[in-house]
């Protein structure tokens, strides 16, 4: 199982909320959400909890594919502009 399918298979919170990777080779990791109704917060955009979800299960792999089982202790995004 490479670790792409692993990620998506074992990361149930993503996949709960349509997040999956679609490519991660060393120090590279691509991942996707289609925004829908239930991503969008009472501002009607899209909740920044769900792009932090995305931007995690993204950090999640890239730092996996070193080969070596890593943990990040103080994570943190800078929201510069909108997503589309």
């Amino acid at each position: 199982m490479t670790l792409l399918e692993k990620l998506n298979h074992t990361d149930i919170f993503a996949h709960d909320n349509g997040i999956q990777l679609t490519e991660v080779r060393e120090g590279y990791a691509k991942a996707e959400m289609t925004v829908s109704p239930r991503h969008i917060n009472g501002a009607n955009v899209c909740q920044g909890g769900a792009i932090f979800t995305l931007a995690d299960l993204a950090f999640a792999a890239v730092c996996n594919s070193h080969g070596v089982p890593p943990s990040s202790r103080s994570p943190s995004r800078d929201l510069l502009s909108a997503t589309t």
